[in-house]
């Protein structure tokens, strides 16, 4: 039963790996072809990491690859879920499972950390495919600069030269924390689910959403004077009991909250772990998720990922709380935006959590944000239609908006009050 009627104005948003797709990160359907081209462009010897990376999903794919293109009846090239499948199958073969495993996590992780090390050292630029980038930067009328108003300096850390232009992820984070203020706690809420009228659920394992928050914090001043790289006016949380600094005090960077999930500005649940995860695991004073800090912490040993092959009753604790922090948020909110997500039938625990989430007397607007190819009319016929694939009858009953044309032009949509387009 649900404890508390859905909040007016608390909006929820899913992204999936269409999200990250302009920086560079592929998504499932293309993960191990691009994901190869990004691992060659930077391996360096036969004793780089990289290198290595590379060695071992090599013969992980010489392995699995051929039988799995003969078990496919629709003669579509096999994707990193299929791999995942396929790997889960040897989990009985003693000790193969895991190390298959290990090398696959190394796999994902690395293409992760690469593609967005590309991104930040090219200011902008990323690799699609065989193909480099630029990322389409929009105009700053579409940044919310309230959130700014007490910066000794605004948002000018933001721009670069005399361009008037900003990253379409800088903006989106502005208007999510500008447009969605704190809701007053009444007695019996709870300090992060029924208090913050936004929250960002993440079915990737990517950092994205980590390093726009940076991005916003970093070359600030606040109004104390000190630098927004020591003291950020912006940060995360990634739910209650799951990112604590229980027994490895500093282990989280500065804008990652720990102790008081009131003072964050972006709740971030990510469902299926991340690269950057050092450990998940259960104490005796409560869950923990530690943080690589990128700024003093060595490379992470071992992603905490959760593949979307495994039956989340094997990851009791960290994951629990995780699932249960997204349904708590997905029955309160009164709007819910689907973003760059496939909306993929074969992820079932995803499906039950949505269906479980809707099953209220008021159910909330959805927005669903893919690009897809095509006539607008087309695109929207394919979109409602994987919709209603994914929730079943109760898609129809669910007020939804479709959006084809992609994040960028979603983000567009809004636009800060006082500031006018640039003129053509």
């Amino acid at each position: 039963m649900n404890e508390h009627l859905r909040i007016p104005g608390k909006t929820v948003y899913v992204i999936g790996t269409g999200f990250s797709r302009p920086l560079g990160l592929p998504v499932i359907a293309e993960f191990i072809p691009e994901g190869l081209s990004i691992l060659k462009r930077h391996a360096a010897g036969p004793q780089c990491p990289t290198q290595i990376c590379l060695q071992e999903i090599g013969e992980l794919l010489g392995k699995h690859m051929p039988w799995l293109r003969l078990a496919q009846s629709n003669h579509t090239e096999p994707t990193i879920d299929d791999l995942f499948s396929a790997v889960d199958l040897f989990d009985a073969e003693p000790g193969a499972g895991e190390t298959e495993r290990n090398k696959l996590c190394g796999f994902i992780r690395e293409v992760c950390r690469l593609a967005l090390e590309e991104h930040v050292k090219g200011t902008g630029e990323s690799w699609l495919g065989s193909k480099q980038v630029k990322l389409r930067k929009i105009d700053q009328v579409h940044l919310n600069q309230e959130i700014f108003k007490n910066f000794e300096n605004g948002a000018e850390h933001l721009f670069t030269g005399e361009s008037n232009q900003i990253c379409p992820y800088i903006a989106f984070l502005s208007q999510i924390i500008g447009t969605s203020p704190k809701i007053h706690a009444q007695a019996g809420q709870r300090t992060t689910c029924d208090s913050q009228s936004c929250a960002i659920i993440s079915l990737n394992y990517d950092s994205v959403v980590e390093e726009k928050i940076k991005e916003l914090n970093w070359g600030s001043i606040p109004a104390s004077g000190e630098n927004g790289r020591n003291n950020p006016a912006f940060r995360i949380y990634y739910g209650d009991d799951v990112a604590t600094e229980v027994g490895n005090p500093g282990a989280h960077p500065a804008w990652v909250v720990t102790n008081d999930p009131q003072d964050t500005d972006v709740p971030l649940i990510k469902l299926h772990g991340s690269f950057n995860w050092e450990k998940a695991i259960s104490t005796p004073q409560g869950n923990q998720v530690w943080v690589k800090n990128e700024e003093t912490a060595p490379a992470a040993i071992g992603a905490n990922i959760v593949w979307p092959t495994w039956t989340r009753s094997r990851f009791e604790g960290v994951s629990g709380l995780l699932l249960n922090e997204a349904l708590k948020h997905l029955s309160l909110a009164s709007r819910v935006v689907f973003i760059g997500y496939s909306m993929s039938l074969a992820d079932r625990h995803i499906r039950y959590l949505l269906a479980k989430a809707f099953n209220t007397p008021e159910l909330p607007e959805v927005e669903i944000c893919n690009y897809t190819a095509g006539s607008p009319d087309a695109a929207e016929r394919e979109l409602r239609l994987v919709w209603e694939q994914m929730l079943g009858e109760l898609a129809k009953r669910i007020k939804t908006t479709i959006f084809s044309d992609g994040f960028v032009e979603y983000v567009k949509k809004w636009r800060c009050p006082g500031l006018n387009d640039p003129a053509e």
